[in-house]
This record gives C-alpha cells, sequence and structure tokens, in this order.
C-alpha cells in the first residue's frame, strides 16, 4: 500500500471518528422534577371478590417543572394504564403508558410500572421515544404517585417524578 493510500485511509478514519465524537458531545443529558396532576377515569372491574378489584382507563392532566420552567414544563400528559388493587391486603399494581405532548405537538413515550398501597405507589419509568424535538430521547423516571377520593366519574390523583434524560 502506498504512504499516500495511507494518509487517505488516515484521514477518513480521523474524519469518522471526529463526527461521532461531535455526535456525542452534542447529546443534552440532564436532570429535572416536578408533579404531574390528573384526573383518573376509567372502569372498576370485581375480580375474585369485592375487596378484589381491577381499574382500566387512563389518567389526564398537566406536568409542572419544579423549576417553574424546562423540558415538558406544563405539557399535557395523558396515561392510559390498568391497576390492581386489592382493598383487604391494602396493595396495588399498577402499569401503563404515558403520551407527554409540549405546546407545539412534539411527544415523548413512556412505559411505566409501580406498586404500593391502595392508596397510592411508587415505582420507575423509562422513555422509550418522541417525535419531533424529542426525536431519539431516552431516559428514566422514578416516581410517588397517591390516588384521591372517587368523585363521580373520576379520580384525583398525583404523582412526583425525578427524572434522568438523554437528548441527542
Amino acid at each position: 500500500m502506498s504512504g499516500r493510500s495511507v494518509r487517505r485511509i488516515g484521514a477518513a478514519a480521523s474524519f469518522c471518528l471526529a463526527l461521532l465524537i461531535g455526535s456525542a458531545a452534542s447529546a443534552e443529558e440532564g436532570t429535572f422534577s416536578g408533579q404531574f396532576g390528573a384526573l383518573a377515569v376509567g372502569q372498576v372491574h370485581t375480580l375474585s371478590s369485592e375487596t378484589h378489584i381491577w381499574w382500566a382507563g387512563a389518567f389526564s392532566g398537566a406536568f409542572f417543572d419544579d423549576a417553574g420552567e424546562g423540558l415538558i414544563h406544563r405539557a399535557f400528559v395523558t396515561c392510559p394504564a390498568t391497576n390492581e388493587i386489592d382493598l383487604a391486603a391494602n396493595t396495588s399494581k399498577a402499569s401503563g403508558h404515558c403520551i407527554i405532548m409540549d405546546g407545539a405537538g412534539s411527544q415523548i413515550h413512556l412505559t411505566w410500572a409501580c406498586e404500593g398501597t391502595a392508596a397510592g405507589c411508587a415505582g420507575t419509568g423509562v422513555y422509550l421515544s418522541g417525535t419531533g424535538r424529542w426525536e431519539g430521547l431516552t431516559g428514566t423516571a422514578v416516581f410517588e404517585a397517591a390516588f384521591g377520593p372517587i368523585l363521580g366519574d373520576g379520580q384525583p390523583t398525583w404523582a412526583r417524578w425525578e427524572v434522568n434524560y438523554i437528548l441527542p
């Protein structure tokens, strides 16, 4: 192989490495925390007894960043979910997905699960994808949620989120 060919291969390899390093350096990594207030609407089904129930529906509301600004401050959130509740044992096991939409219509999708009492749970979430400005978003969330009293067709709920994210 001639010296000129070796220099060309070396230059091409250096260029590719610079592209890789440049794209890794441009990724935004961060954390934020806040509150998600929602109204849960769905259907309750009795399982093995009157105290063993299964709920299917959605939590819909808004997220407010503790800093009063940020990636998803004042975003609209809808979370289709299920929750199996044993009132006699005071336990619950819930899971679902969330679609978080900012004011421009870009979306973030995550999946989550939690376990706890009939009045609330603690769990984790994984950010799966995004659209628009959130395309390629990844990250994790730790949260705790509380379920309020059933009022008419809905149930007020809230969750506290602590989020780590990477946005390419």
